[in-house]
């Protein structure tokens, strides 16, 4: 359940240096836990409203909802008996160090120059391990992992996983469009592109550009290869005064293959997006389960 982080809400704490916090009123209440104006602005990274500033409203909103998630996360964390251990805090924040090539002075030093607290970071990271946990206990029995839901998965999304067309082409250029021509006649006529690449003026030798996507070629290359089979030669293009010849080698057309055809990394690529749509649906769900439970005031709105 770890792709579960992807889904909860980012790390985003702004930390007030105040030794004592001013309660500056109610945000909500949740089956009588208080979340505080405070709370909100400590999150969203401003105390108090933020005038003509695009957004405000919506990032002091979208900090009350995950202030109000973490509550019911928590009680329901209590009920089932699920915490989190020094030891698991620890293990994230190494994995985290290790990803960015840090150490823990460095870590510190990387979260300072940001304007994070580390204290409150690490809080932080406990309460996203605390959902992770709890999700993963909550959701992983109902999570679908028979191959034929996968199927149907596919199918009904098989347009996203269509292979782009592809070509392979090879390369020639000429210093001018006389020499480019009479190179492409020598080409057409079956000379080898390596003898044709030594007589050729402003040449860097022959080169095989590899396998492309089509998608991927500029406007006038496309133009150039559209309806040149394999083994036939383009007509010259000329960019920035270089003419240039492409070869088409091999083309393989686009499409989607049938499931069971899919080659194992395309297959793994089906189930990871598979899961993770399933997690997010069922973890939003299961939040809006516990919010219907609960009791939670809004003063105010």
């Amino acid at each position: 359940m770890t792709r579960l982080l992807l889904i909860l809400l980012a790390l985003v704490v702004s930390v007030s240096t105040a030794l004592a916090r001013v309660v500056d009123g109610v945000a909500a209440v949740v089956d009588g836990q208080v979340i505080t104006r405070s709370d909100v602005d400590d999150l969203v990274g401003t105390r108090g409203p933020q005038e003509g500033v695009p957004g405000a409203r919506d990032r002091g909103a979208d900090a009350l909802d995950s202030l109000i998630e973490k509550a019911l996360v928590e009680k329901e964390a209590a009920r089932l008996g699920v915490s989190v251990t020094d030891e698991d805090v620890e293990n994230s924040l190494g994995e985290i160090r290790k990803r960015n090539n840090l150490d823990d002075k460095g870590f510190r030093s990387a979260l300072a120059s940001q304007g994070l607290d580390y204290d409150v970071y690490v809080r932080e990271l406990r309460a996203q391990i605390l959902r992770v946990k709890l999700a993963g206990l909550v959701l992983r029995p109902r999570i679908r992992t028979d191959e034929e839901a996968i199927k149907e998965y596919y199918l009904k999304h098989v347009s996203d996983f269509c292979e782009p067309p592809k070509v392979r082409l090879g390369h020639l250029q000429a210093a001018d469009r006389q020499a480019a021509e009479g190179a492409r006649a020598r080409l057409a006529a079956g000379e080898a592109p390596d003898a044709v690449a030594k007589d050729l003026p402003g040449s860097k030798g022959y080169q095989d550009m590899g396998l492309l996507d089509v998608g991927s070629l500029s406007e006038a290359v496309r133009a150039a290869i559209q309806g040149v089979g394999p083994g036939g030669v383009a007509p010259v293009v000329e960019l920035d005064g270089v003419c240039h010849l492409f070869l088409v080698a091999e083309e393989k057309k686009g499409g989607a293959l049938r499931y069971e055809d899919l080659p194992d990394d395309a297959k793994q690529v089906v189930k990871n997006r598979f899961f993770d749509e399933q997690e997010q649906d069922l973890y939003r769900g299961w939040i809006d389960a516990l919010k219907q439970k609960a009791k939670i005031e809004r003063p105010g709105s």
